[in-house]
């Protein structure tokens, strides 16, 4: 069960780093960093940034806020390629994992807008 459920974090935090669809302004942005081959933009560690930073934080917070985020991202890619590697993206608890983020995802959009 505990498997399950850092999958599904994991999962979740993929999902919410790929939500943000690219566009040709996201190569304006930069690529800050490259993990097994996927790029990670500045973008999407902005997109993070902007719903979880605190009203009034400082320069040096902030910073350190994007570096953490941009960090659980690449985290999060080495884990999926890993997972990948060992074929767990084709076990009935992978199936069950997206299915529930997917809605969680979707449900959360939906309760917010």
């Amino acid at each position: 069960m505990k498997k399950i459920s850092s999958l599904l974090i994991v999962l979740l935090l993929g999902i919410l780093a790929g939500c943000s669809q690219q566009t040709s302004k996201e190569s304006e942005n930069g690529v800050a960093a490259v993990v097994n081959g996927v790029e990670i933009t500045k973008r999407q560690v902005e997109y993070l940034y902007e719903r979880s930073a605190m009203p009034n934080m400082g320069a040096a917070e902030s910073a350190n806020l994007k570096r953490r985020i941009l960090s659980e991202l690449i985290r999060v890619e080495l884990l999926a390629g890993k997972g990948k590697e060992m074929k767990l993206d084709g076990t009935p608890d992978y199936s069950m994992a997206l299915y529930t983020a997917q809605k969680n995802v979707l449900a959360g959009l939906a309760e917010n807008s």
